[in-house]
């Protein structure tokens, strides 16, 4: 009788990206199964599980204590934010006339609270629907759901924007697409995600913190994202690196999460009651990339 291990290697599907046949399982994690491309180097999960709004619940935004998610969102991405600020300096750059602003995977707004007191006409869109009434709460125009089921107008924004939201897409292909679409002529589509060929990235192989599914479902590089993006009729402007701030406690919060050793949620709960809570640090292992696209 074969062995489940034998089994697993004998597993095989098509790339999503590039559509290369026989790509042969890479290794599983958290009960998902992992694939790499030999070609084009795409990090996919496959199947794609059900109900991924199920993940997305209250808890992975406020109180996560196990598995996947936040302590408090809110506290680690408030509009007054470091991060948030370099993102709109990268933009303006490139777009100096304000306009109209959409942000994908919004959560609880944060962003959109950012960019609107800068003088931008902010929308968003968020797939949980307690992150989306939050921000409605704050004023915002969040609407729940996925992309393409939205309703936005043709040639409509002048900026979408997705914030660590890429690699939790199902379908990167229709969602891009759907932004070509209600994206203006010379609109820019700006992002910040995994970077899968980063030095840090190649060096941990599949101990890389962000394979992490089935939140993480396709992780890129430049290349292939690249090839994503010019199928879709996108030119890329840049590519840049930028770190985050992160609360000490969600540091170790983080480490628990990927290596499930209980001393680093101890550590995580005392620090939550302590004055080191309001400690945040700056990380940059380099392994994210900030991308900014124009529509041709």
């Amino acid at each position: 009788m074969e062995n489940t291990k034998n089994k697993d290697k004998n597993k095989q599907t098509t790339c999503r990206l590039c559509g290369e046949n026989g790509v042969n399982f890479w290794f599983e994690k958290n009960n998902n199964d992992v694939y790499k491309c030999p070609k084009c180097k795409l990090i996919f999960v496959h199947p794609i599980p059900n109900n991924m709004e199920n993940i997305y619940s209250e808890n992975y935004f406020c109180g996560a204590n196990e598995g996947f998610g936040y302590i408090n969102y809110d506290e680690d991405k408030n509009d007054e934010s470091e991060e948030f600020k370099k993102y709109l300096d990268k933009i303006e750059k490139q777009y100096p006339d304000k306009g109209s602003l959409l942000d994908v995977g919004a959560a609880t707004g944060s962003f959109m609270t950012a960019a609107k007191k800068r003088g931008w006409n902010v929308s968003g869109v968020e797939i949980s629907d307690f992150a989306a009434e939050t921000g409605r709460q704050k004023g915002l125009d969040i609407k729940t759901g996925i992309l393409e089921n939205c309703g936005y107008e043709k040639e409509y924004f002048d900026i979408i924007t997705l914030w660590d939201v890429f690699e939790h897409i199902s379908n990167p292909q229709s969602t891009l697409a759907h932004i070509k679409k209600i994206l203006k002529p010379g609109g820019l589509i700006v992002m910040n995600l995994p970077d899968s060929d980063s030095l840090f990235a190649r060096l941990m192989g599949k101990k890389w913190a962000l394979i992490i599914p089935p939140e993480h479902l396709h992780l890129f590089s430049i290349h292939n994202l690249k090839i994503l993006l010019e199928r879709n009729q996108f030119s890329l402007i840049s590519k840049d690196t930028i770190g985050k701030k992160f609360k000490l406690a969600y540091v170790f919060h983080a480490l628990y999460t990927i290596r499930h050793k209980k001393i680093w949620r101890k550590i995580s709960n005392l620090i939550k009651k302590t004055p080191l809570n309001n400690l945040s640090v700056l990380i940059n292992l380099r392994d994210n990339m900030f991308v900014i696209a124009k529509k041709q």
